[in-house]
């Protein structure tokens, strides 16, 4: 509820203070707001698109007084210093903010250059150097050594699949030779991906670093992007390592599936009976559409080899079994408008999206002249391995004044990096101390620079200033209209029931009854004073009964529900007595005698509870806001008004 309040209340009623210098057109308890201000919310708000109750400046202004009031009561009550609210408003503010870290050019580019990359698609091989997850800087200058000596290898006339082979630290080389088949755009790190995209056939790279280790590259063929195919087939699942006999077991079974195959039984059929792949054989073996790099290679292979729609592979071998592919269809890609938003909301997905923002930092170092000395010498040995477990005291630094960086004419010291280390110390896997340091020196570095692009953005975009402040007014009228109004109107059940007695004639639109007949006297007057004790008893309808005739022969219900006054002859001899003031709220039940029935009045006021409340909470924000009328000086530049009139008239 609170989002959609808040949503409604800034499209209807939101508010920019203090921003313009321009005329004041009111005061509210000394707080000057502009006819800027409130012209420019006028416009906003008062638009047929937004809006189909069209106010007059008039009746704009009082609303938006109404408003100023609630907003200026929660501030005087601290609530935008509640932890809730500054909690709430800090998560919408980075939301707010996400855009304006962006570097649009940057982005720009990312996307062409994706769009113009598929529509290669690269084969290359490699050599894999692991790097240790908690790899020291004399571990990761190894493992770069052993990459360049490999390069070395192969550029002295050793066969690359050789080398790889040979030092490769990747179980996937054994399979592969360290080819790595066809890859096509955003199925790898973006470092390789700009290397086999960016090099001609026969090129070998430098030593490449992922987070894993380091990639040697040598790019091989490249070809035009295969597009995308639609495929079933029917697998025989064979893991590796399985005995002879299995493998035995398996052929006999491709055997047989090829038989039936060549004699020209369904396919789809053949798929569910036979298939090992339960997912795909109960759609009868359909995978969907899929291109290159989404299955292995023996099967994307034969797959796309396969000529026309219907063609039917012989079995291939894979890591899992054998298959049998058939092709339902196949698409060549079209570069149109479509794929290019596909594209896009793949590259938000990546890693390197990254980009798009760290550029925005790299341009906020710049321009707030940004240095630093970058000497971790005394964090190296005085930071150990208790961080790790979320128990390092900082208390060595707490006399630091060593600067590490600066920008924006403000310093930050090693006393700062060492709060930021406590601050952010949990319990996680233990790495290189020195790695670990660096890692969070630059985390510390780019939160901090944030934290200042942040604090700037109001002053160098106007639109982000006023949406923040719309947010930050919203948030308060919510807190302060959930506390004064509606949490008060449930929760002030005296009140409501007293504004229920006050106004129940204004509820009287449908009753509550239960309609019960009897045989005589005696049992009618049983019945009262088994229903006068209904309600302090918990008795059901249905207890009533039992209570008063055991047989059911003299005492039953006629029916029971929720009546209109012209329902029946019981509803309106009940409405009657209503409108004359006959029945009293704590009255539960009437007698009418005529036909031999009891109308009994159930406890009208839960139905009509929620009505009730709501008509409670206007009746609150109604006196409540005469309240803050009287406790707060408002006033209008009538002179001023008149020119907002003549301006929105224009």
């Amino acid at each position: 509820m609170k989002h959609f309040f808040l949503i409604v209340s800034i499209l209807i009623l939101s508010v920019i203070t203090g921003f313009s210098q321009d005329e004041v057109l009111l005061t509210i308890d000394s707080r000057e707001i502009s006819k800027d201000e409130f012209v420019r919310i006028y416009q906003k708000n008062n638009s047929p698109n937004i809006s189909s109750d069209i106010k007059t400046v008039d009746e704009y202004l009082e609303l938006f007084i109404n408003f100023k009031l609630k907003v200026i009561e929660a501030e005087n009550k601290g609530l935008d210093t509640m932890t809730s609210y500054t909690t709430e408003l800090d998560k919408y503010t980075m939301q707010l903010a996400k855009p304006y870290f962006m570097d649009n050019d940057m982005e720009n580019k990312l996307i062409e250059q994706a769009l113009v990359r598929s529509k290669q698609e690269v084969r290359a091989s490699y050599i894999f150097i692991q790097i240790p997850r908690d790899a020291s800087p004399k571990d990761t200058l190894d493992a770069y050594n052993k990459a360049k000596e490999a390069k070395n290898r192969v550029k002295q006339g050793e066969s690359f699949k050789k080398v790889a082979i040979e030092v490769s630290e990747s179980n996937s080389v054994k399979r592969d030779g360290g080819d790595t088949w066809y890859i096509s755009i955003l199925t790898s790190p973006y470092p390789i991906e700009n290397f086999i995209f960016s090099s001609e056939i026969g090129d070998i790279s430098d030593p490449i670093r992922v987070p894993s280790g380091y990639f040697v590259l040598k790019v091989t063929d490249k070809r035009d992007a295969q597009g995308e195919i639609l495929a079933s087939h029917i697998m025989v699942a064979l893991p590796q390592g399985s005995s002879e006999e299995d493998s035995l077991k398996a052929v006999e079974k491709v055997n047989e599936i090829q038989q039936k195959i060549d004699a020209g039984e369904d396919f789809a059929e053949l798929a569910k009976l036979y298939s090992d792949d339960k997912g795909s054989a109960v759609k009868g073996g359909e995978l969907g559409w899929f291109g290159t790099g989404k299955m292995v290679r023996e099967f994307e292979k034969t797959a796309f080899s396969l000529e026309k729609n219907g063609d039917v592979s012989k079995p291939v071998k894979t890591i899992f079994g054998w298959h049998f592919i058939k092709r339902i269809d196949r698409r060549k890609p079209v570069f149109d408008e479509d794929y290019k938003k596909e594209i896009t909301a793949k590259l938000k997905k990546d890693k390197r999206y990254d980009i798009v923002y760290s550029s925005v930092i790299t341009n906020t170092k710049k321009e707030n002249n940004f240095k630093e000395t970058r000497k971790f010498d005394e964090f190296y040995t005085k930071v150990d391995s208790s961080i790790f477990k979320g128990a390092w005291n900082p208390e060595a630094f707490d006399n630091s004044t060593t600067v590490l960086f600066s920008f924006a004419e403000k310093k930050y010291t090693e006393k700062d990096f060492a709060s930021f280390l406590a601050t952010t110390q949990k319990r996680q896997y233990p790495k290189n101390i020195n790695s670990f340091i660096d890692e969070k020196y630059n985390e510390f570095v780019e939160i901090e620079l944030k934290n200042y692009k942040m604090q700037q953005l109001p002053n160098e975009n106007e639109d982000y200033k006023y949406i923040v402040q719309e947010y930050h007014d919203g948030l308060l009228l919510f807190d302060i209209t959930e506390k004064m109004v509606w949490n008060k109107a449930v929760q002030d059940t005296t009140g409501l029931s007293n504004f229920h007695e006050k106004n129940k004639t204004k509820y009287y639109q449908k009753l509550n009854l239960t309609i019960y007949s009897y045989k005589d006297e005696k049992t009618l007057k049983k019945a009262k004073k088994v229903l006068k004790s209904k309600e302090k008893n918990g008795y059901t309808d249905s207890i009533v009964v039992t209570k008063v005739d055991k047989t059911g022969e003299k005492f039953k219900i006629v029916e029971t529900g929720i009546y209109k006054k012209d329902d029946n002859k019981s509803a309106t001899y009940v409405y009657k007595k209503y409108e004359n003031n006959e029945i009293e709220n704590s009255q539960k039940f009437v007698v009418f005698a005529e036909n031999n029935e009891i109308i009994y009045l159930n406890d009208n006021f839960p139905y009509v509870k929620g009505l009730v409340t709501a008509d409670y909470q206007i009746e609150l924000e109604k006196k409540w806001l005469e309240n803050l009328r009287s406790k707060y000086e408002v006033t209008i530049n009538q002179e001023v008004l008149d020119k907002v009139k003549k301006e929105v008239d224009k």
